[in-house]
């Protein structure tokens, strides 16, 4: 199930572009989950709270804040959500298409843009999609979780300890060399002690990687190219 965000002030507009995509999902079998904010200050709180949606639609033009800036704070926490602009101006449209979003439509043109813009983002959300499971099962304790959810892994004495979206933190014992084996070419093992999900790098500083969700990882200068390179591999096959 996705879950997505629409926020826009005008109540009456949001409702309608609600039910179209509501329409939309039950035509095409797509489940989803979507949540109504015409208050954007509501959607900032719930984005610095951590809680992010798959994919948002947000109104250009708003008191107090802009869609764009609401944009910037997301991506703040996250490169992962899907983003549609919303607006009735054209004079947004230049700076709106030099941000990280997915689309950009037109209030005025719903009905003939909203059914292809959902088209394109669904079939891009469906190729991008890593279903794969990791599994901890023992005496003790069964678990499972996305491959995609993995933020980083750490060793933490005898165990290794993965930092998940979320919030969430899960130990197994096992070699951390024994998990970079599992998980495969999508992850860089930083040094003996961490291991990185190449999907969820945000940005490389002189001695600092920071991840999704305000995770900042500290790293040796002399591997900074290392993990570049690992980068442009990754993102070069899956674009």
């Amino acid at each position: 199930m996705y879950k997505i965000a629409v926020c826009d002030d005008n109540k009456d507009l949001l409702h309608i572009i609600t039910a179209k995509i509501q329409q939309y999902c039950k035509k095409c079998g797509i489940m989803v989950e979507i949540a109504e904010f015409w208050d954007c200050e509501l959607l900032l709180e719930y984005i610095e709270s951590q809680r992010l949606y798959d994919v948002y639609l947000l109104d250009i033009e708003m008191p107090h804040h802009t869609g764009i800036e609401i944009a910037r704070t997301i991506r703040e926490y996250s490169c992962m959500p899907y983003i549609i602009f919303l607006t009735a101006y054209d004079k947004y449209a230049v700076e709106a298409c030099h941000m990280d979003i997915f689309w950009y439509l037109c209030k005025e043109k719903l009905d003939d843009e909203m059914a292809v813009a959902l088209d394109k983002l669904f079939s891009h959300m469906s190729r991008q999609e890593d279903n794969r499971i990791y599994v901890i099962s023992n005496k003790r304790k069964y678990v499972k979780f996305y491959y995609r959810d993995i933020i980083y892994v750490q060793k933490n004495q005898k165990n290794v300890e993965f930092i998940l979206t979320g919030g969430k933190n899960i130990q197994e014992r096992i070699t951390l060399q024994d998990v970079y084996q599992k998980l495969g070419s999508e992850m860089i093992l930083l040094d003996r002690g961490t291991i990185l999900n190449l999907f969820h790098i945000q940005s490389i500083e002189s001695n600092e990687i920071r991840m999704d969700e305000g995770y900042r990882i500290a790293v040796n200068p002399i591997r900074i190219p290392e993990v570049k390179r690992a980068l442009s591999k990754y993102w070069g096959s899956n674009i």
